[in-house]
């Protein structure tokens, strides 16, 4: 399919792409007369560097990952690769494990919204930095 067509079907710019093409992320088969021209396997890999960004990495981790896929982890690699990936894996431990707190908090927050419990309310907000003296204007 053509760029207007990818772009179309992906949910992206004309832009994302040249840039994904230029830093090498994702390279479009030319045409004869050089159009661009992306098959499922580019869908597959888009969709791929999507869920990677979700999921945190960089740019440039996306292009290790990426590499990884069409090459065997060989020995020479292996150690490199490894540390990678259980560089991430504590990353995102450590990042549900954030977020595990603050969906705790939150529920609580709105437990005390729930029942009028101003004073807890307040001491919920001491945790987040959010009150000293200020005054809220709900």
């Amino acid at each position: 399919m053509n760029t207007a067509a990818f772009c179309h079907h992906v949910h992206t710019t004309r832009d994302t792409l040249r840039y994904y093409e230029q830093i090498h992320l994702l390279v479009p088969k030319r045409t004869n007369n050089r159009y661009r021209q992306y098959d499922a396997a580019d869908q597959q890999t888009f969709q791929l560097i999507r869920q990677l960004q979700r999921a945190g990495l960089t740019l440039t981790e996306i292009k290790q990952v990426l590499s990884l896929r069409q090459q065997s982890v060989t020995p020479s690699c292996h150690d490199e690769t490894l540390h990678f990936i259980q560089h991430k894996a504590s990353k995102f431990y450590h990042q549900a494990t954030f977020f595990q707190q603050l969906a705790s908090l939150a529920d609580q927050l709105a437990d005390a919204l729930e029942h009028d419990e101003s004073l807890k309310f307040q001491q919920l907000l001491s945790h987040l930095g959010g009150t000293d003296d200020q005054t809220n204007s709900c």
